[in-house]
């Protein structure tokens, strides 16, 4: 939620502010008359330069009730170069439901963009505020509200005075625009330092807010023209940093900083500034979801700087885990999903060790847009079939020079590029030439040589490491374990093949190969040819039948769902 300030409207929730500037008047540099004698001469000359005739400020009728004065300016009409002074007093200051006056900016070039200044009084009423022009050249609008004298009217301000100023001085100095919002949590940055800098593709933003509660987050609002992007950032010991990514080309985009004042859910504006991209590359956008908070990722790579277009096949995914974070001890693996835009999808299992994780993805279906989701796996309780995981991130990336390798590349739970898997592969088929001998030769060798887990089966032990390699180390499984390795040893020998997940005919969840011998797919069950199960002990009996089946015939016990890659 955004709370922008307006003339003779309320502004919630602010209270004792703070001012950088100076209150004091100094008299320390000579006689002040003659100061100010001097400082007329030379608006009155450089108006007079600029075809203005000054006139005297004069205050409005809520101004003049609230003892509003000032010692400079003293014109409502004039023109300044650079910077200017706005120095005064209000006589009535202690009965006034806050302690600043509120200045506002309008540059008539673009009165869209208003920026405002709030200078507190000191003890006598006194305040001070040099003010900057944020648009450089140009003639300017200068309102300055008093705030409210009536009971119940806390936020209120009623304009007191208002004047026109033609800044001649063609810099634009802009400061970082707080609001009281931002003042009264006492928010500061390091970086940036003003309020108009220029980048490549990011800003970084760095700083602190006396903020109490250790979950707080901030938000960062990036808007161009009519795009716009949020960020949430977390709030360490009252510190907070974040990369930003200018990501929507050349040209200024607008930093807003919002805090939630733990009233509401809602976050309210608290200070901003502006950014001007001098390149024009398209950036990939990176979405962090509650999760990615709540159980401590860090996504390390990609950057928020990575282009949007990825040239290759591989891809790398790298982060952190907050060891500090119940529950983060036991998250063994990320799970990343890849979504091709013809809407077919690949997961990847990510190990996490020492807290750190670290792995290779693939973009296995070709060139095309695809959507990256990279997931934390909740607790894995013992007796389910299944695991649960969220997404933490989601990012997107055009991807040029990948080619269609989705059943020749490893995948979850088929190490095809496992030293041990390519090894195997070639002895078991070492001097046959023909790709359907090839096959039989893997089918024969995982249905005579894995042996089902028939405690695995009905006590639905499954693991998030299953997979060919841990299969070949344990010589047994249930039906995805024998699929896993078939197809594992086929991708290793460049043979095309793929999980079938479907039924059988008795509604049991099942799981099988399908392989592309000379050009035609064919299909293959090693856990229905390895034996069967009698009395809860499973016996090997090898059966050729389920190598390349009639169609027909398989499909009377096997009803397929679909392709797993």
């Amino acid at each position: 939620m955004w709370k922008h300030f307006r003339r003779l409207v309320a502004v919630v929730g602010i209270i004792g502010l703070l001012s950088s500037c100076d209150s004091t008047v100094d008299e320390s540099q000579g006689n002040s008359e003659q100061i100010e004698e001097r400082g007329v001469d030379d608006v009155q000359k450089l108006s007079e330069a600029h075809g203005i005739d000054v006139s005297s400020l004069s205050m409005t009728r809520f101004g003049d009730e609230v003892g509003l004065t000032f010692q400079s300016p003293k014109y409502s009409s004039f023109a300044t170069e650079g910077t200017l002074t706005i120095e005064g007093n209000v006589s009535r200051h202690e009965q006034l439901a806050e302690d600043y006056v509120w200045i506002q900016l309008t540059s008539l070039a673009n009165k869209d963009d208003v920026f405002n200044y709030y200078a507190t009084f000191d003890e006598s009423g006194n305040f001070e505020y040099d003010v900057k022009f944020h648009y450089g050249a140009d003639e300017y609008e200068i309102d300055i509200y008093a705030p409210s004298d009536q009971v119940g009217e806390e936020g209120q301000f009623y304009e007191g005075a208002s004047m026109t100023v033609l800044n001649v001085n063609d810099e634009r100095q802009r400061e970082i625009e707080y609001t009281p919002l931002g003042l009264e949590n006492d928010l500061s940055f390091a970086a940036p330092l003003d309020g108009f800098l220029e980048a490549d593709r990011s800003v970084v933003v760095q700083g602190t807010v006396n903020n109490e509660r250790d979950d707080e987050l901030l938000l960062i609002h990036v808007t161009y023209e009519q795009d716009q992007e949020e960020f949430l950032v977390p709030i360490n010991n009252q510190s907070f940093e974040e990369e930003v990514p200018l990501q929507f080309g050349e040209g200024e985009h607008k930093i807003t900083v919002l805090l939630n004042t733990g009233d509401d859910d809602l976050y309210y504006e608290a200070a901003s500034f502006m950014v001007n991209r001098t390149t024009d590359e398209s950036l990939i956008s990176i979405d962090h979801f509650d999760q990615y908070y709540e159980r401590g990722v860090t996504l390390e790579a990609p950057a928020v700087t990575d282009l949007l277009y990825y040239e290759g096949q591989e891809y790398e995914i790298e982060g952190t885990i907050d060891s500090t974070i119940p529950g983060s001890e036991d998250i063994s693996h990320m799970i990343v999903t890849t979504e091709h835009e013809s809407g077919v999808e690949a997961h990847y299992y990510v190990p996490v060790e020492d807290y750190q994780f670290k792995g290779m993805i693939y973009f296995r279906f070709g060139e095309g847009e695809y959507d990256v989701t990279v997931s934390v796996p909740d607790p894995y309780e013992e007796g389910e079939n299944y695991f649960v995981f969220y997404g933490a991130s989601l990012f997107t990336h055009n991807v040029e020079g990948a080619e269609d390798l989705r059943s020749l590349l490893p995948s979850v739970g088929i190490e095809s590029d496992d030293p041990v898997i390519i090894s195997l592969a070639n002895q078991l088929t070492d001097g046959i030439e023909n790709e359907r001998d090839r096959a039989k030769a893997i089918y024969d060798y995982v249905a005579t040589t894995i042996a089902y887990d028939v405690d695995k089966l009905e006590n639905n032990a499954f693991e998030m490491d299953d997979s060919a390699v841990k299969t070949l180390e344990t010589r047994q499984g249930v039906c995805q374990d024998y699929a896993f390795l078939t197809i594992a040893l086929l991708r290793a020998l460049d043979m095309e093949a793929n999980y079938v997940a479907g039924v059988t005919s008795t509604g049991e969840r099942h799981a099988w190969v399908d392989v592309s011998v000379d050009g035609e797919w064919l299909e293959m069950d090693p856990t229905w040819g390895a034996g069967f199960i009698q009395e809860d002990e499973f016996h090997f009996q090898y059966n050729p039948d389920y190598f390349d089946p009639d169609p027909a015939f398989l499909s009377e016990t096997h009803m397929r769902e679909e392709i797993i890659y």
